[in-house]
């Protein structure tokens, strides 16, 4: 059974000049949401971010998944921000991509965890997991995986990054270790 993993994603000093700006936007964005969708996260435009992680995801794809199917489109990525006050801790998966994958700038030190329910069907045991998040880790999971962001204790923002890889007529993934996803 595919399980979820994380690797190294040097990504953190990179993207620490673009916060600032990330989480004015998003909180003007949700201040000025009218269809009640506050606190979910929202597609990123900005294209020098994406210049940034782009290449990252793929190198990290390519070495841990062989052969890589072709993307069905092109790289998009989401963005989610939290801290003390605000916090949206819903149970979701992404049964519209193959594989999902999230990374952070700034993790919390309290709290902030990143939880996932593994199930286990055959028994129809459930188990909840919890995993630290730390900066310059990204954190890959099939799509099925359903997980959440835990409330945390930091006064800081921390920005959560969501990725998700998609492909024509949803490919079945291959770990280099033979293990479907």
């Amino acid at each position: 059974m595919a399980e979820p993993f994380s690797v190294d994603f040097p990504v953190r000093d990179k993207l620490l000049p673009f916060k600032e700006r990330l989480v004015n936007g998003y909180y003007e964005a949700w201040a000025n949401d009218k269809d009640g969708g506050r606190g979910y996260s929202r597609e990123l435009f900005n294209d020098e971010i994406k210049r940034i992680v782009e290449p990252l995801w793929m190198e990290a794809l390519n070495y841990h998944f062989h052969p890589l199917p072709k993307p069905a489109d092109k790289f998009r990525m989401f963005v989610y921000i939290q801290n003390h006050r605000t916090n949206r801790a819903v149970w979701h998966n992404h049964p519209e991509a193959e594989l999902n994958a999230v990374f952070y700038l700034d993790a919390p030190k309290k709290g902030g965890e990143l939880e996932l329910l593994t199930v286990e069907p055959s028994g129809a045991i459930f188990e909840k997991q919890k995993l630290k998040v730390e900066d310059n880790k990204l954190y890959i999971m099939p799509f099925w995986t359903y997980h959440r962001p835990l409330p945390q204790e930091d006064t800081l923002d921390r920005v959560c990054f969501n990725i998700q890889y998609h492909t024509e007529n949803k490919k079945r993934l291959i770990q280099r270790n033979g293990i479907f996803w």
